[in-house]
């Protein structure tokens, strides 16, 4: 056979078979910098060069990541309460602030962070707590820990307003995508259409065996961080009829959980962060992981970093592997060098063979 159309059929099946066949299985995240806060660190948002800390007790916290390496305080603003997550959206930070309810906060100068304005989602009871809080277009989703789902009117920051709410006996947090919040409960998940804001009707429900902390949304599945159980991947394609998929169950306890192209990468408490492979959501895999010194309790992907919220450890950042973070559908579209060489190979020895 011609050596030329060897070396063209090597090419065709090393790029079509070999590049779908590395597997990341096995790659742990590495330590790259941390930031200590003062609070509890419970969530973490990422925008820029920022990170943003709810830091539980110390309220909201503002650190430059710029030097991921080395980063650094720039302000501060504590909220009356306990800050359990944060949303930004524009110039504005909005706050999950338990018994104190949804607290607005100017953001434009992370240096001099001032109060904007504060909705009460308690109703001054004591027992109610602002668990999360998600903001889309001039609305603010606020899960209200005995109250369900309260939906805020936020054009005017400083002068917030109630549009509706949905009841339910429990609610940790939300997610909005579309016409829906995916609502994660003590019981499982709730999926709630809020097409009409101040009329938001009930669409569908799955029952878990263990309370679920947090739920991501891609395409027709919702990840589910499901405390003891781990991982759990529920069809939502008709939402009046969420299915079971496929599950993974962690080693501590899933408390958040973020997706990003075939990977979901799981806060679970005093074990850290775990990346899971979700190829095949059927049969989800273990990937790698980083033991935090703390407690992880939330996590953001932003590039090829991990950003984690971990207790009384503060900010955690780590490195994701090129292999994972190339897996997250960034990777070049051109072969890797270790496919050039394996076709170079190939291409010798029909040579060899020939002449």
């Amino acid at each position: 056979m011609n050596p030329l159309r060897i070396f063209l059929m090597a090419t065709l099946i090393l790029i079509v078979f070999g590049s779908n066949n590395v597997e990341a299985e096995g790659s742990d995240p590495t330590f790259v910098g941390s930031y200590d806060t003062d609070g509890d660190a419970y969530d973490v948002t990422i925008l820029g060069n920022y990170a943003y800390v709810a830091d539980v007790e110390n309220g909201l916290v503002i650190i430059n990541i710029e030097d991921l390496a080395n980063p650094t305080f720039v302000g501060s603003y504590d909220t009356d309460d306990r800050a359990h997550c944060v949303a930004i959206s524009g110039n504005y930070a909005y706050v999950a602030d338990g018994s104190n309810g949804l607290v607005i906060l100017n953001i434009e100068d992370p240096t001099n962070i001032t109060f904007v304005g504060n909705y009460n989602t308690t109703f001054s009871s004591p027992y109610r707590r602002a668990s999360d809080v998600e903001v889309s277009g001039n609305y603010a989703y606020v899960t209200n820990n005995y109250d369900g789902l309260i939906i805020v009117n936020i054009e005017d920051p400083a002068n917030p307003t109630l549009v509706g709410s949905y009841d339910m006996n429990t609610s940790n947090d939300v997610t909005i995508s579309r016409n829906y919040a995916y609502i994660a409960e003590d019981n499982g998940l709730v999926i709630v259409n809020i097409e009409d804001p101040a009329n938001p009707t009930f669409v569908g429900s799955y029952d878990t065996d263990d309370s679920v902390y947090e739920v991501a949304i891609l395409g027709n599945y919702a990840y589910v961080a499901e405390s003891e159980n781990g991982l759990v991947i529920v069809n939502i394609e008709d939402p009046t009829d969420p299915t079971f998929v496929g599950s993974w169950n962690t080693q501590g306890y899933a408390m958040s959980v973020t997706i990003l192209g075939n990977y979901a990468y799981v806060a679970d408490q005093r074990y850290g962060l775990i990346i899971v492979n979700i190829k095949e959501p059927a049969n989800p895999t273990f990937v790698g992981s980083y033991n935090t010194k703390g407690w992880a309790h939330g996590v953001t992907i932003s590039g090829n970093y991990a950003y984690v919220a971990d207790w009384d450890n503060g900010l955690v950042i780590l490195e994701i592997p090129s292999p994972i973070y190339q897996g997250n559908g960034v990777e070049s579209s051109l072969p890797s060098v270790s496919l050039i060489s394996s076709i170079a190979a190939v291409a010798v020895i029909a040579l060899r063979r020939r002449y």
